[in-house]
């Protein structure tokens, strides 16, 4: 799929192996980017005949037990140019990739999704900003950018994204916390 200048895909992970989450963001993809690029990365724990089944969606590769292991893998086959990565079950709107190309300036940027908690009475109480804090849901980079910095560890997923920034940054990549991006 393509916007206005960048081409990208969906990864989905689904660590476990859930056809109904897979159909429902597949039905949300597919009313919003009609002709997307869409991939789906299940845990090791997946039989082949859900796999078959899930197959009927989109093309399907098998990760580890990790989620990290999921999001390697998905990366490893993910499409050429921009890959935004979502859990199965995720309701994606337009709204996403307009917000998050918007940001985008060059394939070393890491995008992400700003996430708010919020208390009873409706104040914000904690602003997940910083990567290694971030949701995954809705993370986007460029294939070049994973295939520079390499794979994600098999560590806890902040320590995990911790370890990868520091490469990334390395690397010279950009981290860009994007408000507005709506992945439910």
């Amino acid at each position: 799929m393509m916007d206005k200048k960048h081409k990208f895909g969906f990864i989905v992970l689904s660590p476990e192996h859930n056809i109904g989450l897979l159909q429902s963001t597949m039905m949300s993809i597919n009313r919003e980017y009609r002709k997307a690029d869409v991939s789906c990365v299940v845990g090791d724990t997946a039989k082949k005949k859900d796999i078959e089944n899930m197959s009927k969606f989109c093309q399907v590769f098998k990760g580890g037990n990790t989620i990290t292991s999921l999001i390697n893998m998905g990366l490893e086959n993910g499409w050429p140019e921009w890959n935004i990565i979502v859990f199965a079950g995720t309701q994606i709107k337009r709204v996403l990739t307009k917000k998050i190309f918007l940001f985008a300036t060059n394939e070393k940027d890491v995008l992400f999704p700003i996430i708010i908690d919020y208390n009873r009475r409706g104040y914000p109480t904690h602003i997940y900003k910083d990567f290694p804090e971030a949701t995954l849901n809705g993370m986007t980079m460029h294939k070049r950018t994973f295939d520079n910095v390499g794979k994600f560890s098999e560590n806890p997923i902040k320590v995990s994204k911790q370890f990868w920034g520091l490469d990334a940054i390395d690397y010279g990549c950009q981290f860009k916390a994007v408000l507005g991006a709506k992945v439910i």
